[in-house]
């Protein structure tokens, strides 16, 4: 999924970079990560959330039950 995501942002807890997209199985999850060096990442966590949608002021908002990430 990090090779190819549907979406990237920066989570709004970690201030980490943070990808979206959908696993083998088509479960929709974000992976909040850090870079090791130039070619390696190291997941720091990742989770089910619920597919994005439009609120009024345009953004995508994502949810889940561990919070709300805004992109």
């Amino acid at each position: 999924m990090l090779g190819n995501p549907e979406s990237e942002s920066i989570s709004r807890s970690s201030n980490l970079p943070c990808c979206f997209g959908y696993t083998q199985d088509g479960t929709y999850i974000i992976v909040v990560y850090e870079w090791v060096d130039a070619l390696t990442v190291y997941p720091v966590t990742a989770y089910e959330v619920d597919e994005p949608h439009r609120v009024r002021d345009g953004k995508d908002v994502y949810t889940s039950n561990a919070g709300r990430v805004d992109r």
